[in-house]
Formats: C-alpha cells, structure tokens, sequence
C-alpha cells in the first residue's frame, strides 16, 4: 500500500510540474514486459531437447552447450519455480554434450531437464508436456523357468548413473 501511494505522488507530482516529463517516472533503461527474466538463471548454458513435443517411451535427444565439464544432467517432474521432483541423474558426463534419453514418463506428464555444470552453474528446460505414445519402456519381462509363466515388473525407480 505504501508503494501505491508513493506512486501516486510522484505521479501526481509529475502531471503538475511543467519541467517533469512522464519519461522521468518510468526508468529509459527498463526491459519491456515479457523479456523479463524473474530470477531465473543467466549464463552461457544452452539445452535444448528434441523432437518434440516428447511421446511417451520415445527417444528424445537433449543437447547442451558452453559452460565447463564434466556435467551433470537431471531429469524430473515439475520446474524450476515449482518444486522439482528429480528422478533420474547422470553424473560426470563430458563429450559428447548430449544424451539421448526414453521417455519412461506417462501422457500429460510435465518433464524438467536441467543441465549443470563443473562450476554449478545451471540451465534447464521445463513444461515440456508428454505426448501419448506406446507403454513398452514401462513393462520388463523376464523369462520364464521351465513351466512358469512370464512375470512382468513395473519400473519406476530413481536411478542415479555415473557416466565412465
């Protein structure tokens, strides 16, 4: 409420002096709406993923460039101003600087990759929506002993992998 009144006066101050100009509220230098960056990180690090949009158990390639090796990459649920639910990582990745991945996420679920590097700095790419696809990479069936049945487990786990 302060600031609104404040705002006001200045603004009131401004439309009745003859030497005051509108410019002399509004700063020459401020970044028009929508190029704000609201917090998140500004650095060199580029990562990209594709195809998209992603399709459940498809392939999907994510690249990244600049910053310094080795890097670790972490793919999630969520975003970077909601609460990450991190579910896989890979660890002292060098060259190449991409990493194919199979989307082991289901329909409608909305994927966060993110990208750090040696000196932690970070990127990421969020919101990406997955596509309706296949549900292979979901099932692994083992072989079956002499007279059982096949038996079917569902994979979902945290798998954290360090690259060699």
């Amino acid at each position: 409420m302060h600031f609104a009144s404040t705002l006001l006066a200045v603004l009131s101050l401004a439309a009745s002096a003859t030497s005051v100009t509108a410019a002399a509220v509004r700063r020459q230098d401020a970044a028009p709406i929508g190029v704000v960056l609201a917090g998140a990180p500004v650095n060199d690090i580029n990562i990209t993923a594709s195809p998209l949009p992603l399709e459940q158990c498809g392939a999907v390639n994510i690249s990244w460039s600049n910053g310094e090796p080795p890097y670790r990459l972490k793919i999630g649920t969520g975003g970077y101003y909601l609460d990450s639910t991190w579910l896989y990582e890979y660890d002292n990745l060098t060259t190449p600087t991409w990493f194919e991945w199979v989307v082991n996420a289901t329909t409608n679920t909305s994927l966060n990759f993110q990208i750090y590097d040696a000196t932690n700095q970070t990127k990421n790419v969020q919101n990406l929506v997955v596509g309706p696809g296949n549900a292979t990479c979901f099932n692994v069936t083992t072989l079956p002993a002499d007279d059982q049945p096949p038996t079917t487990a569902n994979v979902s786990s945290v798998v954290s992998v360090e690259a060699q």
